[in-house]
């Protein structure tokens, strides 16, 4: 029987396509495994071809109407609005090497292992990216009635009252509940500890339907049901921004840095209000740029979210961001630093926890979840002149692309908190 080999050598009786068929189902398995930040989000295709930004149109609703006609007087038509959204497309992926010593083509521990970890990196990975998108929303209550993140203490956790106030605005909100009758949130095992003693909670143990337990599901209170994932969202402090590759703009090499660079804040040039861009005063290339975008990110202070970041020379790259604050004529000027978001007070661990409905988040992946994320293997031999003796190869995940972003930012509140230690 002939086998397709694409790296032109020969292997003890097993195809190259096997081998990698092996690697693809077992990656895939692991790595299409339901993410937990990623749960209830709305994920749509996009096909190859349409660009790395994708736009996204919300209508503003209108508010209810009470004032009666007038005989014969018509009027004015109410006028529509909408409310345009970017989601930033971005390639993912990692790889390992192996050496010939290391024997690719037996399929033993070893390599399930690898696929394993890879599987297990591109989900962890995914989680954070989702889990990132889904705090970046603009109704944010902190705990104990604080009125920022850095005012927060150690006493101020998650507790029953907290979750109710955060159900009240989004009833308040007209946040639809899910089809289980409740809202949805995603909390870690410090989190958890402080929210199952408390005596309104209601543990999967206690449910009287336990087959309607759904995956990661940990328990309910306040009308909410609580999933576990160990990608808690801390705010723990940052030092690097981004970091900056030898080619500058016009693909020029630049001669003061050797490889990756990090980059620990730029600065703001100007500030358009109408675009909701602010200008950047340092050179941003496109390596640069792809890091910049989809994030949280701290201007002048305050937190707020990159839809996406465009390369350019001095001055003329710039983020386009979601929201800005009220005072951005003010904070947002000549010279104030763009810097990783604001950490929480010192000595202080702090958690975000989501309450969210339906249609609170989605995204976008190339050519769907299944042929988005793609395995690639390397056998021995395949680098040609590169490698003469046969001796490496290496095995890859890659997603192609995939971008998250809030749909309706009503329909979900951050809850910004202490957990115990």
């Amino acid at each position: 029987m002939a086998y397709e080999n694409i790296n032109k050598s020969y292997d003890a009786g097993i195809a190259v396509g096997e081998v990698v068929g092996y690697h693809e189902r077992r990656l895939l398995k692991n790595y299409l495994n339901e993410l937990t930040w990623g749960r209830d989000m709305q994920m749509r295709p996009l096909p190859a071809g349409n660009g790395r930004k994708v736009q996204f149109r919300r209508m503003v609703p209108f508010k209810p109407s009470t004032r009666p006609l007038e005989e014969g007087v018509t009027k004015k038509g109410q006028k529509l609005r909408m409310t345009d959204m970017w989601v930033t497309i971005k390639p993912y992926g990692e790889h390992i090497e192996f050496t010939d010593e290391f024997d690719i083509y037996h399929l033993d521990n070893l390599h399930r292992e690898m696929n394993d970890l890879l599987g297990r990196q591109a989900r962890e990975s995914l989680d954070i990216l989702a889990r990132d998108a889904k705090c970046g929303g603009t109704v944010v209550q902190y705990a104990g009635g604080r009125a920022n993140r850095s005012a927060l203490t150690a006493a101020d956790t998650l507790k029953y009252q907290e979750i109710r106030k955060a159900v009240r605005t989004l009833e308040l909100n007209n946040a639809p509940k899910f089809s289980d009758g409740y809202y949805h949130a995603t909390v870690d095992p410090y989190t958890k500890y402080d929210l199952i003693s408390d005596p309104m909670w209601v543990d999967i143990a206690k449910y009287q339907d336990k087959a309607r337990v759904e995956k990661n599901e940990i328990g309910i209170i306040a009308g909410v049901k609580f999933f576990e994932s160990n990608v808690a969202k801390d705010y723990t402090a940052e030092s690097i921004l981004c970091y900056k590759n030898g080619v500058d703009n016009t693909g020029i090499v630049d001669p003061a840095y050797s490889g990756d660079a990090a980059v620990t804040v730029l600065n703001v040039a100007s500030y358009d209000a109408d675009t909701k861009m602010v200008y950047i005063t340092e050179a941003v290339n496109e390596y640069m740029a792809r890091s910049l975008g989809a994030r949280l990110l701290s201007i002048g202070g305050v937190n707020t979210f990159v839809e996406y970041a465009q390369p350019g020379a001095a001055g003329a790259g710039y983020l386009k961001v979601r929201y800005a604050p009220a005072n951005a004529a003010t904070v947002w000027v000549a010279g104030a630093d763009i810097a990783p978001e604001v950490a929480g007070p010192d000595g202080v661990a702090i958690r975000a926890t989501v309450i969210y409905g339906p249609d609170f988040a989605g995204g976008v992946s190339l050519d769907g979840s299944g042929h988005n994320v793609r395995v690639i293997l390397k056998p021995l031999g395949s680098s040609g002149s590169d490698d003469p003796y046969n001796q490496r190869g290496t095995i890859a995940y890659k997603i192609k692309g995939v971008g998250y972003h809030i749909l309706q930012d009503a329909f979900g509140v951050r809850i910004e908190h202490a957990v115990s230690a």
